[in-house]
């Protein structure tokens, strides 16, 4: 369990307070994936994505499964769009990546997507942040359960973002 009251994470959340930030749900959407049992089809060419393929900065598609046409049109909320960016949510909670190209996929319940980002929030930027030690002292505190830690979206919402100075 995370000791959100130590003298690193004290540090850390008075950093984030004291610069310019906005919390997630101010500059985005955020929806999860599939919650039941996924339907599979290794012919549809509908790339299915889950937790472990979400990596710091890096969309691991090296090990990848195919959800059928079904499922995908049953979920379209989570289809991915280019420029979202994914976070685990599930398991290893905490690991962010971007949606670099166009890509006909879905995602299940571990996997939380950032999509419609502002304009404001570079999305390579937002990725960088999540993974970076304010995002991960925010994900890890956030987080609930011992064994298998949960964020939940409500809890990806509100993760505080410092957003560079325009001036």
């Amino acid at each position: 369990m995370v000791n959100n009251f130590s003298k690193e994470n004290l540090y850390l959340n008075h950093i984030i307070q004291s610069y310019s930030h906005k919390k997630i749900v101010d500059f985005a959407e955020v929806t999860d994936g599939e919650h039941g049992s996924p339907n599979l089809d290794e012919n549809s060419g509908i790339i299915y994505l889950s937790g472990h393929n979400v990596k710091d900065n890096i969309l691991d598609l090296t090990d990848i499964r195919y959800c059928s046409e079904k499922l995908h049109i049953k979920n379209i909320r989570s289809a991915l769009q280019r420029n979202s960016v994914l976070l685990s949510i599930i398991g290893t909670v905490g690991n962010a990546s971007v949606v670099y190209k166009d890509l006909k996929a879905n995602t299940d319940r571990n996997v939380a997507t950032i999509k419609n980002i502002s304009p404001e929030v570079n999305p390579y930027y937002l990725s960088t942040f999540l993974n970076s030690r304010f995002g991960k002292y925010q994900t890890e505190t956030l987080s609930t359960g011992n064994v298998q830690p949960l964020l939940n979206l409500f809890q990806v919402k509100s993760i505080k973002v410092c957003l560079p100075s325009t001036a």
